[in-house]
C-alpha cells in the first residue's frame, strides 16, 4: 500500500562496506576486484550489521534537494506537509507505525532489512 501512495528516490552509492582485516570490501563480497580504495563513513558503531558506507559526495546531495523540491512543487507537498521527516532522527530504527507517516523518510525507517539511507545521511540539508 505504501509503494501506491510514493515516491521512491534511490541515490547511486555502494551502499555498506564490509571489513575484513584493514580492508574494505563493497557489494558485500570479498574479492580483489571490490576492494575499497575511496573515502567511507565511519558510523562509530555497527548499525544493521555494517559500521562502514560510501558517502554521498556533493553532487548527489544538490541533486536529490533539486528532485525533492521539484517533487514538493510538482504534487503540492510542500503546502501540505512542510517538511515532515520523520521524527528523532537519531533513533533511525525501523518501526512498523512510519509506514502510516506521510512525509519524507528513509528506506531504512520502513524495512529492517534496508541500510539506505545510513543514519549519517545530512537530512537537514535535505531540509
Amino acid at each position: 500500500a505504501l509503494n501506491k501512495r510514493s515516491i521512491g528516490i534511490e541515490i547511486a552509492s555502494e551502499g555498506a562496506l564490509i571489513k575484513n582485516k584493514d580492508t574494505l570490501y563493497c557489494f558485500g563480497v570479498i574479492s580483489q576486484r571490490t576492494t575499497w580504495n575511496k573515502p567511507f563513513v565511519d558510523l562509530g558503531k555497527v548499525w544493521r550489521s555494517y559500521q562502514y558506507f560510501d558517502p554521498y559526495d556533493e553532487p548527489q546531495l544538490a541533486a536529490v534537494i533539486e528532485l525533492v523540491q521539484h517533487l514538493k512543487e510538482k504534487y503540492h507537498i510542500q503546502n501540505r506537509f512542510p517538511n515532515n521527516i520523520i521524527p528523532n532522527l537519531s533513533n533511525y530504527n525501523y518501526d512498523p507505525k512510519y509506514l502510516d507517516h506521510v512525509g519524507i523518510c528513509g528506506h531504512a525507517y520502513l524495512r529492517s532489512d534496508k541500510s539506505d539511507v545510513h543514519p549519517l545521511f545530512p537530512w537537514e540539508k535535505l531540509l
